[in-house]
């Protein structure tokens, strides 16, 4: 206190008023006052004492492995009870004297104990798993890990893929008794090293497309699934104008020769003079699509990003050069759609296809898009299509080591990919 009156920089220092403080405060008498780092270890200590998961009811764990069963299991008691009341309901005759006969006598190996069938999946849970993790998923250790079945009355637990993030639950925490799954989803997964024989079955994913997590290949599925086009809907030729202003915003519009991030001969909005080659190398060989008067403004240096001295172009002419490579670009795109079985597509699919087409090629959409999900799949595999556009590394790179040096570029893809989701 300053003459009685209170100086917050001198008598209100951090933490003077919090459960934490600062090393230098010392203005509190509170002796449940404690530093940062006491109050760190002590948290510690606490989470990870004996009997710290006693209170926990869910524990998170990841699918290595599943197979059909069958035959009814003690550990799957919904199962049994199938099976127990599927085989009391035989139909019976009754006898002369009144008394239920059999058709003819059971001998017990005749009666059917198969039902139609769960999976059993082995789940690792690092938080209490004392077993060694799986090293993949023929590993002999898996024989020991418990069956795991999904809660009853949760058909959708069913087929979850090798790699499902899950919540497991118990019967008995105490003794960690009948684990169950009772949340996962069929499209939030990762992939796993040592794997990938399981994991690329197409059939293990449901006509999913797995993306690697954690290696710059691409980002987590995007929950839910992207929109069907009506059947008795048009079909979609053109792109929208709301989308053809974000194109023009996106690519920007230089009204001068420039080299793009590639390396490659530019002009106008984002119109590649001549292939996958610098304007340096177009005039070199006397390319008749690199024209005179975009010459007359000068050839940028040779390299990445590097443009010309001087505009030989005006707005107007860039603007028509843009509108006759979409309408150029709409084409091409319809003409494969149309040889995908005629797939339909929303306005918004079809304007994030055509922001790839534009950006990438039609070569690169089709071969990672269109006919590995649209057209090789009946029906159209229209969440594999949408995941697909940020298969990084693929689409859209054409040197290794270039998508480091492109995050304006993985932003597209995942606005695309992202459109495409819209309804």
């Amino acid at each position: 206190m300053t003459a009685g009156k209170l100086d917050l920089s001198k008598d209100l220092k951090f933490g003077t008023l919090n459960a934490l403080e600062d090393v230098n405060v010392s203005n509190s008498g509170d002796r449940r006052r404690t530093s940062s780092l006491a109050s760190l270890n002590s948290s510690t200590a606490k989470a990870y004492s004996k009997n710290s998961l006693r209170r926990r009811q869910r524990f998170n764990g990841i699918v290595v492995h599943r197979r059909k069963i069958t035959m009814p299991r003690y550990s799957d008691r919904m199962s049994l009870l199938e099976t127990y009341v599927a085989s009391s309901g035989n139909p019976q005759e009754t006898g002369t004297s009144g008394s239920a006969v059999p058709e003819e006598e059971s001998t017990g190996v005749s009666q059917s104990y198969q039902t139609a069938g769960r999976t059993a999946y082995k789940v690792y849970i690092p938080e209490l798993e004392p077993r060694p993790a799986p090293a993949s998923d023929t590993d002999p250790v898996l024989r020991t890990y418990p069956d795991v079945f999904a809660v009853s009355g949760r058909p959708d637990l069913e087929m979850l893929p090798i790699g499902a993030v899950v919540e497991v639950i118990y019967e008995d925490p105490n003794r960690l008794f009948n684990p169950q799954i009772a949340e996962g989803h069929k499209d939030r997964f990762i992939l796993m090293a040592n794997f990938e024989a399981s994991q690329t079955n197409q059939e293990l994913w449901a006509g999913a497309v797995p993306s690697v997590m954690g290696d710059g290949t691409g980002p987590p599925f995007l929950p839910g699934f992207p929109a069907r086009a009506h059947p008795d809907a048009p079909y979609i030729t053109k792109m929208s104008e709301a989308a053809r202003t974000k194109k023009r915003k996106a690519e920007s519009m230089m009204l001068k020769l420039y080299n793009d991030p590639y390396g490659l001969c530019t002009i106008g909005i984002g119109h590649l003079v001549d292939g996958h080659k610098s304007c340096q190398t177009l005039k070199d060989e006397g390319s008749v699509r690199l024209k005179a008067e975009w010459l007359k403004g000068g050839l940028p240096k040779d390299g990445k990003n590097t443009r010309a001295p001087n505009e030989t172009m005006t707005a107007d002419e860039a603007e028509a050069l843009f509108i006759k490579d979409i309408e150029s670009r709409e084409e091409t795109l319809v003409s494969a759609l149309k040889n995908a079985n005629n797939v339909k597509v929303t306005q918004n699919q079809f304007d994030a296809l055509m922001s790839a087409v534009f950006n990438s090629g039609q070569g690169n959409v089709n071969k990672h898009i269109i006919k590995p999900h649209l057209r090789e799949k009946n029906p159209p595999d229209l969440k594999g299509a949408a995941e697909a556009f940020t298969v990084y590394g693929r689409m859209g790179y054409y040197r290794e080591g270039h998508e480091k040096h492109l995050p304006g570029l993985i932003r597209l893809r995942e606005k695309e990919r992202t459109l495409f989701y819209q309804a």
